[in-house]
């Protein structure tokens, strides 16, 4: 298949309320907030809404808060601070944005680079839209970001888990730069997905693939998300994919 990334860059929505039906005071909406704890060598962290006590505390490299499959967690519309705390809320902000969220949307926060990174590398947050339409009968739609500080632009490639096969047919995306992303419709299974450094042609079993992993056993209609992310210094880990489900079927 040919190249597909879609940079998402700053985010700027309008947020709406829906006026009860008696006309009197407006019944906010919320946004659907789902976050990806990404920035290697921070440590646990601390997610901030506003300057609220911590929505998300105890949240160690590499989680999914909130954790449940298809699950988010409810945000008032409109501008909202998101500070992700280092030291579980003790430290400094590694990441300090402000979005503006609009009503009844999802959407998933990936805070991604790397503890005391610069240029590319220094934290920040990738935040995307989830389209939660299902695919069509008997597909799945798998997004894949790239949130591996350490790596430029990459190539991605899929191929069925039972035989697996690497080929050129088999890759779904070219050249995605760090902290972009796209989507594509798979028929459900599980997949084997290759990581790799853009042009560079994987193995027909994947050995020289810098992230080799396998996708759960999607079944039709769900919507996955695979986060490439990086490895933590000192632990012997190796850059590896965080899945999610957006949606169930």
């Amino acid at each position: 298949m040919g190249p597909a990334a879609i940079l998402f860059g700053a985010l700027a929505l309008a947020a709406c309320d829906d006026d009860d039906d008696n006309g009197t005071n407006p019944t906010p909406q919320n946004a659907q907030v789902k976050v990806v704890h990404a920035i290697a060598n921070a440590g646990t962290v601390a997610v901030q809404i506003d300057n609220a006590t911590p929505a998300i505390t105890n949240f160690a490299f590499r989680q999914v808060q909130p954790s449940a499959a298809a699950t988010y967690l409810p945000i008032p519309a409109g501008q909202r601070r998101i500070r992700v705390l280092t030291n579980n809320g003790a430290g400094t902000p590694a990441i300090d944005v402000t979005p503006t969220l609009a009503g009844n949307t999802n959407y998933t926060v990936i805070a991604a680079g790397s503890a005391g990174g610069s240029g590319t590398a220094q934290p920040a947050a990738i935040l995307l839209v989830d389209t939660l339409t299902a695919p069509a009968a008997g597909q799945v739609r798998i997004r894949a970001v790239h949130a591996a500080s350490a790596v430029a632009g990459v190539d991605i490639y899929a191929s069925p888990a039972a035989n697996v096969s690497f080929t050129a047919q088999s890759r779904l995306f070219a050249n995605v730069p760090f902290r972009s992303s796209g989507a594509i419709a798979v028929p459900a299974g599980a997949y084997s997905i290759c990581i790799i450094g853009a042009g560079q042609a994987p193995t027909s079993n994947g050995s020289n693939c810098a992230i080799l992993a396998s996708s759960p056993n999607l079944a039709a209609g769900t919507i996955a998300t695979a986060i490439a992310t990086d490895a933590a210094q000192g632990t012997g880990q190796t850059p590896q994919l965080v899945f999610t489900v957006d949606r169930a079927p």
